[in-house]
């Protein structure tokens, strides 16, 4: 059972962002040629991409070894809508309950992501509200795993973040739709919600749960 809590901990894919890994897989498919199957299995032996979500790697490097997994000749600005296909839309729902927590709570971000996905933010909360809205604008401040060179479930990056706004873990909610990264947070004593569904999460705040 939640207590109350003071300041709430957002992740972003599969939370606040809709998350859709089967296009990404039907970008990459049609760009390689290779069966749906055969691309899933690549993807999932490509570790790399931690390498990359930890700010290790560069973009330009990223790319290289995008175009070496599949095999493929392409622009870069192929790979990167490929890459970004997994990534859907922020219903105008969600972006209107983060206004409106911002007035009850102190609300954070703190994703696993990486550069090329985190610029694609903007023009995606654009798409739904129709205007020019920054994306980190509907919080009090957003942690990058590429930017903070460390990444969930590490503890540190949960203890970077509190150590950096002076959160008291028992006054703080984390949301992540991940099992592992929440369980990495409550080991620390931070409270959490498993998030299974992100349709799940406006009902949550509105008392349905």
């Amino acid at each position: 059972m939640l207590k109350n809590f003071k300041n709430i901990i957002f992740d972003l894919g599969g939370v606040i962002i809709d998350l859709d890994f089967q296009a990404a897989y039907g970008a990459f498919s049609t760009l390689s040629g290779l069966s749906l199957h055969e691309v899933k299995q690549r993807v999932f032996s490509f570790t790399e991409f931690i390498e990359y979500e930890k700010g290790l790697t560069s973009s330009q490097e990223f790319r290289i070894q995008i175009k070496e997994l599949f095999q493929i000749s392409v622009s870069d600005e192929a790979v990167d809508r490929a890459w970004c296909a997994m990534l859907g839309r922020i219903p105008l729902e969600r972006l209107a309950l983060l206004k409106r927590l911002q007035g009850k709570y102190r609300t954070f971000a703190l994703s696993n992501t990486n550069d090329i996905h985190a610029n694609k933010f903007d023009s995606i909360v654009e798409e739904s509200l129709g205007s020019a809205v920054l994306f980190k604008a509907h919080f009090e401040s957003v942690y990058y795993s590429h930017e903070m060179k460390m990444r969930k479930p590490d503890e540190e990056i949960y203890l970077a973040v509190l150590n950096d706004q002076g959160l008291r873990p028992e006054e703080t909610l984390f949301i992540d739709d991940t099992l592992k990264n929440v369980q990495a947070a409550a080991s620390l004593g931070i409270q959490t919600l498993h998030l299974k569904d992100p349709r799940q999460l406006i009902p949550f705040f509105n008392g349905s749960r």
